[in-house]
């Protein structure tokens, strides 16, 4: 009886021998390399990239806005909108031109409205009360 459980705790020992090494929790860490922000860049409405100096329309309505990134998923960081033009507007709100972006994913899409004088929605956000 002795060495059958003697026999049984050694092989469940040598299993979990051979077991830890490839194991995902027990595995030695990955060194993922540098955070770093890929990309920025604008998309039409049907995903197609807008080159630099060729904005969109106000007629279009809204934009993307997209940000690729690697290694930096719930970490912040600040994008500068400074040569952008434009008024954008976000969740009701005029985008300011610094923003605190915290990675979610490694792509991220923004919806992002065009300012349109001739909208009174817009012009209470931008403007405030007139």
């Amino acid at each position: 009886m002795r060495i059958k459980r003697l026999r049984l705790l050694l092989a469940i020992g040598l299993g979990v021998a051979f077991l830890l090494p490839s194991c995902r929790v027990f595995g030695p860490l990955v060194n993922w390399g540098k955070p770093e922000v890929l990309d920025f860049y604008f998309e039409r409405k049907d995903g197609t990239r807008i080159a630099d100096g060729g904005g969109a329309s106000r007629e279009e309505g809204y934009v993307y806005m997209v940000v690729e990134t690697k290694n930096l998923i719930g970490k912040t960081f600040t994008l500068t909108l400074e040569d952008e033009d434009g008024i954008y507007i976000y969740r009701g709100k005029r985008l300011p031109d610094t923003l605190q972006l915290t990675v979610k994913r490694n792509r991220m899409r923004y919806k992002l409205y065009l300012f349109d004088e001739d909208n009174p929605e817009h012009r209470w956000i931008v403007y405030g009360k007139e």
